[in-house]
């Protein structure tokens, strides 16, 4: 999400100029519009399937390709609010907390594919 980015330059130079409360307006801010961009993007990759097939794309991956960017959708909003709250943080150097959620995702990420590669019957051979 590059929209996330604007909150370097904000909440730096709110931090910096010691508006504090200012940092806690950006981030609001910037998760509510992320939050809306996500809808019409939620839209497109539930209609990603149909959206392939309409342009030329071949008819057996399209299906492939429209049930993952379905599955997609919940991590988009996720995604977004973790950009917005990662860029609030670093913006008055505190790292902490997302160096050890990141380590924490990782771990889980590794056990989630673990289980979806070897243990799921999803049909995808």
């Amino acid at each position: 999400f590059g929209m996330s980015s604007a909150l370097d330059t904000l909440c730096g130079q709110s931090h910096g100029a010691k508006q504090y409360h200012m940092l806690g307006t950006h981030l609001q801010t910037a998760i509510l519009i992320l939050s809306i961009v996500s809808i019409p993007i939620s839209i497109l990759l539930a209609f990603t399937q149909q959206i392939l097939l309409a342009v030329g794309q071949d008819a057996e991956i399209s299906p492939e390709a429209g049930i993952y960017c379905k599955w997609l959708v919940p991590s988009l909003f996720s995604y977004a609010l973790l950009q917005c709250e990662t860029r609030f943080l670093q913006a008055q150097n505190i790292v902490m907390p997302t160096m050890v959620s990141t380590g924490f995702c990782t771990l889980l990420h590794l056990f989630t594919c673990w289980i979806l590669v070897f243990r799921s019957e999803l049909g995808f051979r």
